[in-house]
């Protein structure tokens, strides 16, 4: 009998059974899980990892479903301050994969990019859902293909000497631009407060912690593979 390939959250909550945490630390953990909204963030060809981590802490605390890193590039998860653990994150290296891949989740995809048919951030009232909000890097961009199987484009107005914001920031502003103008809508509800944190985690929970972050690297080759 073949076994069938555990999800992230399913990986999580098989982590969650095991590990030595307070049923208020788990609880806090699965309501997170019961609290994501349907939209996803994205990242091509991760230029700088510390940019990668700062737009997976922005994924993460804006509750976005998943995190996608397409393209070559690698990156390290030394900078999410542990966003990553909580965070599905998906790496696909292949351009047309990952289109399929948006196709089959049910995404429309929204660039942010500055180019001839870009809208301002400014002139939008409503994003196209659910969205998978799409960055390239500050050296290079987003590829056409990308580009033109897009279901919006949209820049950030504004600009100076240096003609571009840090990736990490612009995603920053498009997610909750996003969820800002989608606040009428019950499935972007971003007001749904997790229970309190608890006491201060003690050392087990830090090392088992470790044991799942060790999972999911492990989980991340076998894509690449």
């Amino acid at each position: 009998m073949v076994r069938k390939k555990m999800s992230f959250w399913e990986e999580v909550e098989d982590f969650l059974s095991q590990a030595p945490l307070t049923d208020h630390r788990r609880q806090r953990i699965l309501a997170y899980k019961e609290s994501l909204l349907p939209f996803a963030v994205g990242i091509y060809n991760v230029h700088k990892a510390r940019n990668a981590a700062g737009l997976i802490r922005t994924a993460h605390v804006s509750r976005a479903r998943e995190f996608i890193v397409v393209g070559e590039r690698d990156w390290t998860s030394a900078e999410t301050r542990t966003a990553d653990q909580w965070t599905d994150i998906k790496i696909i290296r292949e351009l047309d994969q990952f289109l399929d891949y948006v196709k089959e989740r049910g995404y429309r995809l929204v660039s942010v990019e500055k180019n001839e048919r870009s809208v301002s951030l400014f002139e939008i009232e409503r994003y196209p859902t659910p969205p998978l909000i799409f960055l390239g890097t500050e050296l290079g961009g987003i590829p056409e293909e990308i580009l033109a199987a897009s279901d919006l484009v949209v820049h950030i107005p504004g600009g100076g000497l240096v003609p571009w914001l840090n990736v990490s920031v612009a995603g920053g502003i498009v997610v909750f631009d996003f969820l800002q103008k989608h606040k009428d809508d019950p499935a972007y509800d971003l007001s749904r407060e997790l229970p309190a944190p608890g006491v201060r985690h003690g050392f087990l929970e830090f090392r088992h912690k470790s044991e799942l972050r060790r999972r999911q690297r492990e989980k991340a080759s076998s894509q690449d593979g």
